[in-house]
């Protein structure tokens, strides 16, 4: 698969064929090419293509993947952060995993404090409680 075509795909936001593309692809290739890309040219596009095929899917493999590319490569623009702890929000709502609430807190860890104390306590202590189990 060539890079530098699903770069031009993406900037042309021909998601629908980028997505046909990755159709034959495991979870773990698209991820290590859709980063590797995001991380090269630092473009929203890449966002935007992965927000399409979680709109498409809705699935957890592509919420958490625009989650890691807000909180990485673009957590330099105003309000990735903001955006990453609404999904990180709906993905805790669809899967209430431990996973899924240990990245919620970090939002708590922010000076802005996303998620705030309160909301926070009651995630730890729910997380404590699987620990414990």
């Amino acid at each position: 698969m060539d890079k530098n075509e699903i770069i031009k795909l993406i900037n042309d936001a021909e998601y629908k064929t980028v997505f046909d593309l990755f159709s034959d692809i495991d979870n773990a290739e698209i991820r290590g090419i859709l980063l590797e890309i995001a991380y090269d040219t630092e473009s929203i596009s890449v966002l935007g293509f992965v927000v399409f095929a979680l709109h498409n899917t809705n699935s957890e493999f592509w919420s958490d993947l625009a989650i890691e590319i807000l909180l990485g490569v673009l957590s330099y623009i105003e309000g990735a952060y903001s955006i990453a702890y609404y999904l990180s929000a709906e993905a805790l709502k669809q899967n209430r995993s431990k996973e899924n609430m240990e990245r919620l807190l970090f939002f708590n860890k922010l000076p802005e404090k996303l998620l705030k104390d309160d909301e926070a306590l009651k995630i730890q202590n729910e997380v404590s409680l699987m620990d414990s189990k």
